[in-house]
């Protein structure tokens, strides 16, 4: 037993997570960009980085973040995963898929947005 506590603690507090293997997130833009369309995936962007609601978007989402959206989920709650992240991803989605009609819309996020969220964007 004392053997046992040892060992989970030099594990520390991560001992019981696992590591995930997922696509990059260029990877995952690029595939949902060929399900649902380069210049609908782009609309789609441009969207949520204006603050779009993000109900309609969670089939997008689900692609551009790789949450799960699920029911009850915190990404689906604005009070548990704010506004700010709906339109982080947005302007991510935006790099692997670049489209000139995007700019504008970029221009007024990265002028009113927070510091973190332009260099999350960087």
């Amino acid at each position: 037993m004392a053997e046992q506590r040892e060992e989970a603690r030099r594990a520390g507090p991560y001992r019981h997570r696992v590591a995930v293997s997922r696509p990059s997130l260029a990877a995952s833009v690029r595939e949902r960009a060929e399900q649902v369309g380069t210049a609908r995936l782009v609309d789609v962007c441009i969207d949520l980085l204006g603050g779009a609601d993000r109900a309609p978007y969670v089939a997008e989402l689900r692609g551009l973040t790789g949450f799960g959206f699920e029911p009850g989920a915190a990404e689906l709650d604005p009070a548990r995963w704010e506004d700010f992240w709906v339109r982080a991803w947005g302007a991510r989605g935006l790099l692997p898929v670049w489209d000139d009609i995007a700019g504008p819309a970029v221009s007024r996020w990265v002028y009113t947005a927070p510091i973190g969220g332009r260099s999350r964007c960087a």
